[in-house]
């Protein structure tokens, strides 16, 4: 939609791609479209005057300029750690550059400051939890890293640039009660209730979960090597294949290199398309939540029965300490703030020499009114 604030030269016409960037387009009545430049830019009057004129403008050519934003991401793309990423971290940063590339492909690096980077952050804060605003800074932030290592900037923008704290909300974790609910509408024997289990009993990611087979459950061990660490670190899990997984691989005569199959009995084509027939199922069993969110689930339960942060780190693939400590962390919470509570009740029976007999029934020893 134009904005109503900037009046435009004549036949001149601005819409927004499917990155929701602003482009303008030259055009007579039903005449050919042109491409213009962005609307108040050096080079967008006199493209426009070209267009106007009906001049042809000479094709920008589609080489980059050494030392441009353009430039930067074509060389950082052959660089060993973008190409040592694996294939959905490289498709998602680099939507980022195909942005970037898009809006200021022609900047010289040497105009690109550490509020320019600020300024970018904040514009993907501004919509969504933050998700956004952060991911944008993963992708960025090791390209200008690599930039400075070869010495192609003096200083790296991006340094000092915080990530957002995102905002509560987003990937909800499931709990024990939906997951009795989503198998009271999907028993064992179905296909929605083996990928269900898949997910909490193996706590592999929804593009990982599509490739799970017999190949992998070995002597009542999964063994398998997750996509996001192939590339990288090389991480393989290994893990107890639990009594609930086996029990609806049986029932499904799940013996085929994939587990999870379409309806037509084919593997499914790639995670997005199993992640969003798993939400049909979700839809159906009335649990609003996502498969990620059921992936939380796991390292929770883990967690407060023990599991130790290098035990979750086993399991669910991760390389740093980070993540399993969050879990960690909140199930020695919930247990200190469970002692804390006795010890408060104990110290308040001793002072006020109430005898009423302690429970863990909610309400216990209040006496019902008549």
């Amino acid at each position: 939609m134009q904005d109503m604030r900037t009046r435009l030269p004549a036949n001149v016409t601005r819409e927004r791609n499917r990155h929701g960037t602003p482009v303008y387009y030259f055009r007579v009545g039903k005449g050919k479209r042109i491409r213009l430049p962005d609307y108040g830019s050096e080079e967008f009057e006199e493209a426009y005057q070209a267009a106007r004129l009906g001049e042809i403008r000479p094709r920008r050519s589609s080489k980059a300029v050494e030392g441009t934003v353009r430039w930067l991401v074509e060389e950082y793309k052959k660089s060993l750690h973008f190409r040592g990423l694996d294939e959905i971290t490289q498709r998602r940063r680099d939507s980022f550059f195909r942005q970037m590339v898009e809006k200021s492909g022609d900047r010289p690096l040497s105009k690109v400051s550490q509020q320019t980077i600020v300024d970018a952050r904040e514009r993907r804060s501004a919509t969504g939890k933050g998700h956004s605003a952060n991911n944008f800074l993963k992708a960025v932030k090791p390209m200008f890293a690599y930039a400075k290592q070869r010495g192609w900037i003096d200083a790296d923008p991006t340094k000092g640039v915080d990530y957002v704290k995102p905002l509560e909300g987003g990937r909800e974790a499931w709990t024990i009660d939906d997951v009795n609910k989503y198998e009271e509408r999907h028993p064992v024997g179905t296909m929605a209730n083996l990928a269900m289990r898949i997910l909490l009993f193996t706590g592999l990611r929804r593009s990982d979960a599509v490739l799970l087979g017999r190949q992998h459950v070995r002597a009542g061990m999964v063994r398998f090597k997750p996509g996001k660490t192939e590339k990288s670190s090389g991480v393989e899990v290994e893990f107890t294949a639990l009594r609930p997984l086996l029990e609806a691989v049986a029932a499904t005569n799940g013996g085929n290199l994939t587990f999870l199959v379409t309806e037509h009995g084919q593997p499914f084509a790639s995670g997005n398309s199993f992640g969003n027939k798993f939400k049909d199922w979700c839809k159906e069993a009335g649990v609003k939540k996502s498969p990620h969110g059921l992936r939380k689930l796991g390292p929770t339960l883990a967690a407060e029965a023990g599991a130790s942060p290098h035990e979750l780190m086993a399991m669910w693939g991760w390389t740093t300490l980070q993540q399993p400590e969050l879990y960690t962390r909140t199930a020695n919470r919930r247990k200190l703030g469970q002692a804390a509570a006795s010890k408060l009740m104990e110290s308040y029976d001793e002072l006020t020499g109430n005898n009423t007999p302690r429970t863990s029934e909610t309400g216990a020893g209040i006496e019902r009114k008549v």
